[in-house]
């Protein structure tokens, strides 16, 4: 190639570059003005950095090896946010009721690793440890990734035979930004608690919005891998979130999901797959 054609071909990559990134931003800017009152209320069911007063629910009922290994973890996590002008603090807490096979009861109930067994004792139910999690959330641009740093405590509050880490404390991070209809990001923490607990989680954000199909519903995957440093287990889900948001005049918006994953890695004799589902209170 001739140094002519060589300087030629330098401005025409750049302005075939500044085209490809004006395409991008176009939509992009297209998508975020086209996001009606049921798309922004998605958005903040999906963000776990919006500034919102919520009342969550995560409900996951865990199923095998067994006919009766049954086990079911209903978490309440009311939301609050505290806004800044140059930063916002939210608090969340983590309230589980756990349900466990009949004399299984006693393993680290806040976790889906315990070890069951086909006792055809029924299912015991009792509230397990409470976490409260705090996150500073520095304001960024619109369309920027949002970063929240943030500690988390939890307080032992368990029913006996329902212990999770006790009295304990740790630090978590939380990323979460949206490119048009796609919403990405994700929380990974660390727990330390009593009776040398010791608890990794990383939980993946990642939904699709489907603006032409029932406006406020998404497809994505969240759910938590977690790896218990004392037994050197992980447990990793594989499976899909669907849900939809609903505005319900005054401000107030619920968000219905419901999911499906397999454990395709996980401590011997404990669940094989798992049914989510989550119906959750946005406040105005």
């Amino acid at each position: 190639m001739s140094t002519l054609a060589k300087r030629l071909c330098v401005p025409s990559r750049l302005v075939l570059f500044g085209i490809c990134c004006s395409v991008f931003l176009t939509s992009f800017a297209k998508a975020q003005e086209e996001c009606d009152a049921a798309c922004q209320a998605a958005r903040k069911a999906q963000d776990p950095l919006a500034a919102v007063t919520a009342l969550l629910t995560d409900n996951t009922i865990g199923f095998g090896p067994n006919s009766d290994s049954t086990t079911y973890n209903f978490q309440l996590q009311p939301v609050y946010t505290f806004e800044g002008e140059a930063a916002n603090v939210i608090l969340r807490g983590l309230i589980p009721y756990v349900g466990l096979p009949g004399g299984v009861a006693g393993a680290d109930a806040s976790l889906p690793e315990f070890a069951l067994s086909d006792s055809g004792e029924g299912t015991d139910f009792g509230f397990s440890d409470t976490i409260v999690q705090a996150f500073y959330v520095p304001e960024v641009e619109p369309g920027t990734f949002k970063i929240g740093y943030g500690v988390q405590l939890s307080f032992d509050t368990a029913e006996d035979g329902f212990n999770g880490p006790g009295n304990g404390a740790g630090l978590a991070l939380v990323g979460f930004n949206f490119a048009g209809d796609l919403s990405y990001g994700g929380v990974v923490g660390h727990l330390w608690g009593e009776d040398d607990f010791s608890l990794t989680t990383i939980q993946p954000i990642v939904f699709y919005n489907l603006e032409n199909f029932l406006g406020g519903s998404y497809v994505g995957y969240s759910n938590t891998s977690s790896y218990n440093w004392n037994t050197g287990d992980w447990v990793v889900p594989v499976g899909a979130t669907f849900g939809k948001t609903f505005v319900v005049g005054g401000g107030n918006a619920i968000d219905l999901n419901v999911g499906a994953y397999y454990l395709a890695e996980a401590p011997d004799n404990s669940n094989d797959w798992q049914l989510k589902f989550g119906v959750s209170w946005f406040l105005p």
